[in-house]
């Protein structure tokens, strides 16, 4: 279900970042300052509606790409980072820390 939301916010993020773009584009383009204000104020519009996508709200949801069937009812992601709990099987779980390894990638072919 987050999927297809995040899905729906990159579609329309894309959108106002290809009317921004365009906008921008325009600005560049003309010699008129009261154009150039004009197309300033066209992709300033843009950019908050880029803003208002709601797709910053799913920057922690992987992509339905991202995201690999290892069994009913069961995803893996296909990229993340690897840790580390050194003492978490002796002693209490606050005496475990935790330490980056790396990142990880699963392919799919």
């Amino acid at each position: 279900k987050d999927q297809a939301l995040r899905a729906k916010a990159e579609i329309k993020y894309k959108a106002f970042e290809a009317e921004r773009d365009g906008e921008l584009e325009k600005m560049s383009n003309t010699p008129n300052i009261l154009h150039k204000a004009l197309h300033f104020r066209k992709a300033s519009a843009a950019t908050e509606k880029m803003d208002f996508s709601g797709l910053h709200n799913y920057v922690d949801v992987p992509s339905i790409e991202d995201v690999l069937e290892i069994g009913e009812g069961l995803q893996v992601v296909k990229t993340g980072t690897v840790w580390s709990k050194t003492g978490s099987f002796s002693g209490t779980f606050r005496a475990s820390r935790q330490q980056l390894l790396g990142s990880a990638t699963i392919n799919s072919s």
